[in-house]
C-alpha cells in the first residue's frame, strides 16, 4: 500500500508564496531584479542583435529543485522552511544572472562594442574609453540617458576610491555635448500637415 500526500491547494499556495519570495529577492539583492522581465510563449531564438550578421540567441531555462524534509515540515520549523526557500531561491538567481552576463557578453562581442582592456589596469580613463563608444539614447527633454556600469564588487570600490580630475571632467562634458549635438541634428523637427 502507498501513502500519498497530494494537496494540490496546498502545492499551489505554496508555489505562490515561493513565487512572491522569489520576486522580492530578486528586486533587493539581484541585479536581474532591475531588469524587465516578460513572459514569452514562442519557443524560437531571440534576435538580440540585428544586421548583416545577426545574433540569434536561444532561449534558456533555468531550474532548481526543493526538498522540504518530512520533519521540517511536522514541526512546523519556519527558520528551517525560510532556509531551504531562500537556498532554492538563490540557486534560480544565480543560474539567471550567468545567463544574462553570457548573452550581455555575446551582444556586446556581436554589435562590435567590445573594447579589450588588457595590459590597461582599471583607471577613469579606460572607464571613459569606454562610456565613450557606448551609445545612449535621449530622454524626452533631449538629455543623454546615463550609462550604467556593473562591475565586480572588488573593482568598484577600487574605482570608487580613485578621484575624477578636471581633465575627467571636461573630457565627459564634452561627450556629452557631442552626443547632445548629434542628438539635435538628428531629430525629426518637421511635422506633418493635417
Amino acid at each position: 500500500m502507498q501513502l500519498r500526500f497530494d494537496l494540490p491547494s496546498y502545492d499551489s499556495a505554496l508555489f505562490e508564496a515561493v513565487h512572491k519570495i522569489q520576486k522580492s529577492i530578486l528586486k533587493t539583492y539581484s541585479i536581474v531584479g532591475d531588469m524587465p522581465s516578460r513572459t514569452t510563449i514562442h519557443t524560437g531564438p531571440t534576435r538580440n542583435v540585428a544586421g548583416p550578421t545577426p545574433l540569434d540567441q536561444p532561449h534558456v531555462s533555468a531550474s532548481a529543485s526543493m526538498e522540504i524534509p518530512w520533519d521540517v515540515a511536522r514541526r512546523g520549523d519556519i527558520e528551517a522552511f525560510s532556509n531551504i526557500v531562500v537556498g532554492f531561491v538563490l540557486q534560480f538567481i544565480d543560474q539567471v544572472e550567468r545567463h544574462m552576463f553570457q548573452t550581455i557578453m555575446d551582444v556586446v562581442e556581436a554589435s562590435g562594442n567590445a573594447m579589450p582592456a588588457e595590459g590597461r589596469s582599471l583607471s577613469w580613463d579606460l572607464v571613459i574609453d569606454l562610456m565613450e563608444r557606448v551609445e545612449t539614447g535621449f530622454d524626452d527633454d533631449g538629455n543623454p540617458n546615463r550609462v550604467t556600469i556593473t562591475m565586480n564588487p572588488v573593482d568598484a570600490t577600487k574605482l570608487r576610491s580613485m578621484s575624477l580630475t578636471p581633465a575627467h571632467l571636461q573630457r565627459l562634458a564634452q561627450i556629452e555635448q557631442r552626443r547632445r549635438d548629434h542628438y539635435r541634428a538628428t531629430k525629426r523637427t518637421r511635422q506633418l500637415s493635417e
